[in-house]
């Protein structure tokens, strides 16, 4: 259980490629694997002198590693507070997002959170986004609904 809820309507954020690849995180049941992005999450950041700083319920911190092969390849999202979340490469043609996934909320809610690859003339980065908080479905089979996702991501992250 998470020691952190999420009580706001969507969140946004992005994550890097990892200036540090020793770090591990837990992505999967007693296995780890290394850090390849690391960001931020958070909600309603506000601009301040040309900048964005985070807004009133600040910014949480995120760590991404691969996790799976080949059709069940994916980002494994861990944030600040015990909170977890997984992005999938989107198969769906025609969306303008390239990730698609979920956050837990930590409250029995989930985030559905969007991913878009950003290249800019000094950086590449993943753009998070989400939609707004969904009650979680009650079930006890191991069916996450998360789409299905294939391909090699070692493409489709930006670094």
């Amino acid at each position: 259980m998470s020691i952190i809820a999420i009580k706001v309507a969507a969140l946004a954020g992005s994550l890097f490629a990892a200036q540090d690849s020793t770090k591990e995180i837990y992505v999967g049941k007693d296995k780890k694997a290394k850090v390849v992005m690391t960001g931020y999450v958070g909600h309603a950041d506000v601009k301040k002198d040309d900048k964005y700083v985070p807004g009133p319920y600040g910014r949480l911190r995120v760590l991404a590693a691969k996790a799976g092969e080949g059709a069940k390849e994916r980002l494994v999202l861990e944030l600040d507070g015990g909170l977890r979340g997984v992005l999938f490469k989107n198969k769906v043609e025609g969306k303008n997002y390239d990730y698609i996934g979920n956050i837990d909320a930590g409250d029995g809610q989930e985030f559905v959170v969007f991913g878009r690859k950003v290249k800019t003339d000094t950086t590449s980065f993943i753009s998070l986004s989400s939609a707004a908080a969904q009650a979680k479905k009650e079930s006890k089979s191991d069916d996450h609904s998360a789409p299905a996702a294939g391909g090699n991501m070692d493409d489709d992250i930006p670094f």
